[in-house]
């Protein structure tokens, strides 16, 4: 950190701030100390709460539970804003005046569904959605405006749009988050509230059956006949979401308060008084004179909110970019080395959409190469029944793009759903297969003509060269390459 201007002193402060966050779980007085504080004072901060109406103030005792999620808002908030103050340093140390390109890695979330889900989990499994939707818009919809550009038939490259679940999701009238921000508002804003509201604006039926892909609304899981009465009764606390990976059950409990994670004024103001210069400068920005109207309330941006908006930044910067997708597989769920679990992993490839990917790939053209490219690859399987084949290749119009494939369509068999576009030329899987297959073909009997040449010849140069080009074909096995070896005495090397 010093490389990027920071200097010892706020490098001693940032390690005391890591350390009170710790502290402050443990309920020690040297948290206090770390923050500039007195025990006395962020011990009356923490266990007080001050009530104004109608300019008469008032002090009321928080509850136990009341206290101990205050100290954790207190950590959250100190955690929070320590590490924005790092990610702000280290932009503007690594920042430029211009600059022509950059590079970005964004690592997203990984879809969770546990046996107790949360708004932590609605949140992480919302941002998959969204970058679901992403992935599905570079590589479905680019296709699709690959081929008409083309000048190409699409054919059947559906797949299952989450547009209506991130609606659900994200409308900022009645949208789930919509819905959650308003009840933190109200003054007696209650989970069993935003229950009532989510099941009046979005309940559906729980689906039954095999499913595949995200449904709009929300729904009340069934619950078995063999369920005990506190099983029915906690039932009455969920609600369902169908995401794309699974349907995910939700307790409502502490949605309220989580979304407003705010952290208490008496706090806030502790903390802006601090005689740590370094914490004093965290908290900056709390004004404990001006306290919120009910306008400001209502357009108070709560965790959820925030989330989305956050989000809604990434996915435009995303828009904005040339993107590249790298998809990481566990192997396995026990950690260990050279396990490979298939059940696992086929999971985990629908979950992230790529089996979906697969289907619609077959359906669609698994094959596509400028028309040069076309020409300069397949071109050897004409080399015998063409003349200047290689025209093909170095000349690069639709119309000869189209002649070369009608040559390889008469000689080679199997080269059907093809479609020659204003610059490419689409291939769907079987003509792929085809074509590789006879390329391989070819390129086999070519080589093992070589060997025999090159044993004849005893051109120790070209028959090295040869032998390297069979073992990449996996020739290395057949009596052409055993006899040249032998006859030329390199056994040792090859």
């Amino acid at each position: 950190m010093a490389k990027c201007g920071v200097s010892a002193r706020d490098r001693d402060a940032l390690v005391d701030m890591l350390k009170a966050v710790f502290l402050l779980g443990e309920d020690s007085p040297e948290a206090a100390s770390l923050l500039g504080v007195s025990a006395t004072d962020l011990a009356t901060a923490l266990k007080e709460r001050t009530v104004t109406v109608r300019r008469e103030t008032t002090i009321v005792q928080r509850t136990p539970e009341e206290a101990r999620a205050a100290r954790d808002a207190l950590a959250k908030e100190l955690y929070s804003r320590v590490f924005a103050w790092v990610v702000a340093l280290t932009n503007e140390a690594t920042s430029v005046e211009t600059w022509e390109a950059s590079c970005g890695l964004l690592d997203i979330f990984g879809f969770e569904r546990f046996e107790a889900n949360s708004l932590e989990q609605l949140l992480i499994n919302y941002a998959n959605e969204r970058l679901l939707r992403e992935f599905n818009a570079q590589v479905f919809e680019a296709a699709t405006r690959e081929y008409a550009a083309e000048g190409v038939p699409v054919g059947d490259l559906t797949f299952q749009d989450n547009a209506p679940l991130l609606k659900t999701l994200e409308h900022p009238r009645d949208g789930v988050f919509a819905l959650l921000n308003s009840e933190c508002v109200r003054r007696d804003g209650k989970d069993e509230n935003l229950l009532k509201q989510l099941l009046k604006k979005h309940e559906r039926a729980p689906f039954v059956g095999a499913r595949r892909g995200p449904l709009p609304g929300v729904f009340v899981p069934r619950v078995s006949v063999r369920s005990t009465s506190a099983e029915r009764a906690d039932a009455l606390s969920v609600f369902g979401v169908s995401h794309f990976a699974a349907d995910v059950s939700y307790r409502i409990n502490a949605f309220v308060e989580k979304n407003r994670d705010r952290l208490p004024n008496e706090i806030c103001a502790l903390a802006a008084t601090s005689d740590a210069p370094f914490v004093a400068s965290l908290f900056a920005d709390i004004d404990d004179e001006a306290p919120q109207t009910s306008q400001q309330k209502r357009s108070q941006r709560y965790v959820a909110a925030s989330f989305a908006e956050s989000l809604g930044k990434l996915t435009q910067l995303l828009d904005a970019t040339r993107q590249s997708f790298v998809r990481c597989v566990k192997p396995n769920e026990r950690m260990a080395a050279a396990a490979f679990d298939g059940v696992v992993v086929l999971e985990q490839l629908r979950c992230m959409g790529m089996l979906e990917l697969i289907e619609a790939r077959a359906r669609g053209y698994a094959g596509r190469m400028d028309h040069a490219a076309f020409a300069s690859r397949y071109g050897l399987l004409l080399e015998d029944k063409v003349s200047d084949v290689r025209r093909y290749s170095t000349k690069t119009t639709k119309k000869l793009a189209a002649e070369f494939l009608a040559l390889l369509q008469r000689h080679v068999p199997g080269v059907e759903a093809v479609a020659v576009g204003k610059t490419k030329v689409f291939l769907k899987r079987p003509a792929v297969d085809a074509l590789e297959t006879a390329r391989e073909t070819r390129m086999k009997a070519d080589v093992l003509l070589a060997l025999g040449e090159a044993v004849a010849a005893r051109d120790i140069e070209a028959l090295e060269l040869t032998l390297r080009i069979a073992d990449e074909l996996r020739l290395s096995d057949t009596p052409e390459a055993a006899r040249a070896r032998q006859e030329v005495k390199v056994e040792g090397r090859y």
